[in-house]
């Protein structure tokens, strides 16, 4: 009675096989031809240059490309122009109200979300305002910072990498550019649009970031980890405290790759101990053995008696960079070179269209706009 099981399975009447032809069937009917494999395709909805196979369904190897094969687990792969027409759009919504918030990466330390929104046209995301403006900028008022200054900035520098890093999150653009001050000159790390979420053992391939701040290994090709973002702040210490790069940028990456392997990353002699210990142990080539996690870097001699507690460490202002803040050619460092010219050609021209009320947040709905414009333009100029 078991030898003819086939007997009971339920047969798929014609009309539904017709209906669920998988997936040959489904791309067709969204305008995608197999004649000869897979020759034309329509517009993509979204560009998908860098994006992460995730963890579910494999592509199915005859609708891939001839010479493309499947990708490697934990592997960054760009996924062939046909797979967008499946990725979602953002859904449409007019306003947001507080269950709209998610707020899963806060930190002391970080440039964090307050909102977002989106209209027909627009993707809004609001952060809080950092009216001080980037590193980078006083760097180049001041040149070189002393050892307190340093001290604070490494202390919330490595205290938000750890946090990111305890989530799975790379950094991979970690610069003076994206460290933003706080009103009492203390920083929040900006710019995730590099970022990416790494499980446990993976290992990323992409070359991204700022080259003159990349590890080696990434300058390479991979395979990289949490411990490139270690490096990039050895070389954002190493700077702040020299005042120049210890090596000069390149214009691509196999001559970047070669000066920074060829560089002793020889340390000054006038450099305190402590402090040219915690450099030689960021900028390790071997990641592998570099220094890569936050209870190494708590650990340091250099940061002896100085508190990694948040609150602690924002108690005190930053003198020095309150004091710079009204150095009178800052406006002009932290425009460097850039004009209100740059914003003609985005499409959303907020600098002289009026917005509806449709197009804002609640957050900023009873806020004068105009007025909010006129301030950024006068902080600007």
């Amino acid at each position: 009675m078991g030898s003819n099981s086939s007997k009971h399975k339920k047969r798929v009447p014609s009309q539904e096989r017709r209906r669920n032809p998988g997936w040959h069937g489904l791309l067709s009917n969204i305008g995608i031809s197999f004649t000869d494999g897979l020759r034309h395709l329509g517009p993509p909805v979204l560009a998908t240059q860098g994006m992460v196979l995730g963890s579910g369904a494999p592509i199915p190897e005859d609708l891939l490309p001839p010479g493309h094969s499947p990708q490697k687990p934990g592997m960054e792969s760009t996924l062939p122009g046909f797979i967008s027409v499946f990725l979602p759009e953002f859904p449409h919504r007019t306003f947001t109200g507080q269950d709209d918030f998610q707020r899963q990466l806060s930190h002391p330390f970080l440039h964090n979300l307050q909102d977002c929104w989106q209209t027909q046209r627009h993707l809004f995301i609001m952060c809080e305002y950092c009216s001080t403006g980037d590193l980078y900028t006083y760097w180049i008022l001041k040149g070189q910072f002393g050892d307190d200054e340093v001290r604070v900035f490494a202390a919330e520098l490595g205290c938000a990498l750890g946090f990111l890093h305890d989530f799975g999150i790379m950094h991979r653009d970690v610069k003076m550019e994206n460290v933003l001050l706080s009103d009492q000159g203390h920083l929040r790390l900006a710019d995730f649009g590099l970022s990416r979420r790494l499980a446990r053992g993976a290992r990323a391939f992409t070359i991204c970031g700022t080259i003159q701040y990349m590890a080696p290994e990434v300058l390479s090709g991979g395979p990289y980890s949490h411990a490139a973002d270690w490096w990039s702040l050895g070389i954002l210490l190493f700077s702040m405290v020299t005042g120049k790069f210890p090596v000069p940028p390149e214009p691509d990456h196999c001559n970047m790759l070669r000066k920074v392997r060829d560089c002793p990353y020889s340390i000054p002699k006038t450099f305190r101990p402590a402090l040219a210990l915690l450099l030689t142990e960021l900028l390790c080539k071997n990641p592998a053995h570099r220094l890569h996690s936050l209870e190494r870097f708590k650990r340091q001699m250099f940061f002896h008696g100085t508190s990694f507690d948040s609150q602690l460490l924002q108690k005190r202002p930053v003198e020095l960079i309150l004091e710079l803040k009204n150095h009178p050619d800052r406006p002009v460092k932290a425009m460097r070179g850039l004009s209100m010219d740059y914003f003609q050609n985005f499409d959303c021209d907020i600098l002289h269209s009026p917005t509806s009320p449709t197009d804002l947040s609640p957050t900023l709905a009873n806020i004068d706009l105009s007025q909010a414009l006129a301030t950024a333009q006068g902080c600007s100029e």
